[in-house]
């Protein structure tokens, strides 16, 4: 099987309603009310066609998308999709990772979508489904958080909360690190809303240097969190290690490459 053809399809996705994070380093970062995704449609030799997602680009770094369906399409077209590990070393070299870990995600955001794509088309070639690829199906559900983002008024986020534990959700992740002392009365609402068995976590995007992550994680730990992710900016081990032997909290981290794994 060979892939012949691929396209992209820009689509915006609304939020729920406009959300903020904390800006890396400290400050805020602008309100967003859309998400840009491009889809990417490939098509093959066989007939089988497969379908990859470039999502949650920063509105910033929407590529021209003649330019981007250009790029996409060459690292595709003339590729047995079946051959993934293969095709991720050239990913990596046509769409390399800034040396700045606060650099644009474009690239690994796009990788992810071309992994995605051939994944759809092996999984269909071989009448697989991805979990088998894999190695196998491990479970049959999976526990998801409900993101609740920056906004001042409590009365809303007692509504989010109170709405969405009626859906069925047990477990959340509240965005945090602007305001510390709103932060404290944001997490109050969200526990007393939640109630005590419900799992929460805080995101504040690398908004603390490590001092204050070390003094803020310390403050609001008497809220029963279940982990702090991005605590500190840059992404430096050092640094979140020094935060780690200061708290009683787990911290999270992204795994964006192979390399972080």
């Amino acid at each position: 099987m060979t892939i012949t053809g691929a396209e992209l399809i820009p689509f915006d996705v609304r939020r729920r309603y406009a959300t903020q994070i904390a800006q890396e380093g400290g400050g805020a970062r602008e309100i967003v009310e859309a998400s840009p995704f491009l889809f990417i449609r490939a098509t093959t030799d066989s007939g089988l066609v497969g379908w990859g997602e470039i999502s949650d680009i920063e509105p910033d770094e929407v590529p021209d998308l003649e330019h981007w369906r250009e790029q996409v399409a060459s690292l595709l077209i003339g590729r047995d999709p079946v051959d993934i590990a293969r095709h991720h070393d050239e990913w990596v070299g046509a769409l390399p990772d800034p040396e700045d870990p606060r650099g644009s995600s474009l690239n690994r955001l796009t990788r992810a979508g071309l992994d995605m794509t051939c994944y759809d088309l092996a999984s269909q070639s071989t009448n697989l489904p991805v979990c088998r690829l894999l190695g196998g199906q491990r479970r049959d559900r999976i526990h998801i958080s409900w993101v609740a983002f920056i906004r001042d008024d409590l009365q809303l986020l007692r509504d989010e909360i109170s709405e969405k534990c009626a859906e069925g959700f047990t477990a959340f992740k509240l965005k945090v690190g602007v305001d510390i002392d709103l932060d404290e009365q944001r997490l109050a609402v969200m526990r007393e809303t939640a109630g005590p068995n419900a799992s929460i976590k805080i995101d504040p995007n690398g908004g603390w240097d490590r001092d204050q992550a070390v003094a803020h994680i310390q403050r609001l730990a008497r809220f029963d969190l279940d982990g702090v992710e991005t605590p500190v900016g840059g992404r430096d081990p050092a640094e979140i290690a020094a935060v780690r032997r200061e708290v009683d909290v787990n911290l999270i981290e992204h795994v964006m490459t192979p390399g972080d794994a």
